[in-house]
């Protein structure tokens, strides 16, 4: 499996399978060499929902792999939409050139805030098996498996995300990009200090003992299972 992150961004082999139509919409495959797309993401925050995940291009601590990471998608977009243009005469029995597409038919993945403070996000969707049971897997750092069910209960997680794109969708006024998630490791969430715990002398200032607050996490690592990550 061919992963591309922001340590690893070669995109030269990148190349749609053949589309198939159903008369209204054509759908292709999008290939890395002869593979899947997957994309690893930085840390990242999250919003979740029951059919998307929403990776916002946020974390706990802004870095340059914020900014790295919005870049490697913005040029997983134009290489997406310059080989919609050498596939337009075919396509849509006219030559289209790269601008054009991005300006009036490329949808981006990049979604805008509705507030300006606010974050940008890009949608992902959660699988599901033909029962409608979700069909990705959650590891903690010690790749014990948790349920999804932990993350609606931790909004406010970091997440390494394996996304993959799954196919690239086209009508005659839009294309755009079918992003879904593979794979998620959380970050364990750092102890934290329950209460007030400095205590000030006449002549010095000590430390109490603090109550320290344990996270779900730590209990669900001793009674997970342990897995192997891709």
């Amino acid at each position: 499996m061919l992963t591309v992150s922001i340590e690893n961004n070669d995109l030269s082999e990148l190349k749609f399978s053949e589309p198939e139509n159903n008369g209204e919409l054509m759908y292709c495959e999008i290939l890395n060499n002869t593979s899947p797309l997957y994309i690893q993401t930085p840390k990242l925050n999250f919003t979740i929902n029951e059919k998307t995940i929403d990776i916002l291009f946020k974390n706990n601590k802004p870095t340059q792999e914020l900014q790295m990471y919005y870049e490697l998608i913005k040029n997983i977009e134009d290489n997406i939409c310059n080989k919609i243009s050498e596939h337009s005469p075919t396509w849509f029995s006219q030559q289209l050139n790269q601008n054009t597409i991005k300006q009036d038919l490329f949808k981006s993945s990049i979604l805008l805030p509705e507030k300006l403070e606010n974050p940008l996000g890009m949608k992902t969707n959660i699988p599901h098996d033909q029962e409608g049971n979700v069909d990705f897997e959650i590891y903690n750092k010690n790749q014990n498996k948790l349920d999804i069910e932990y993350l609606k209960k931790n909004p406010n997680l970091e997440c390494t995300f394996l996304i993959t794109a799954k196919e690239l969708i086209i009508s005659s006024t839009q294309a755009q990009v079918d992003w879904e998630i593979v794979q998620i490791l959380v970050h364990k969430k750092k102890n934290k200090i329950k209460g007030f715990g400095i205590r000030e002398d006449k002549n010095k200032i000590s430390l109490l003992k603090p109550t320290i607050k344990l996270e779900d996490e730590d209990k669900i690592e001793k009674e997970g299972v342990k897995v192997n990550l891709i």
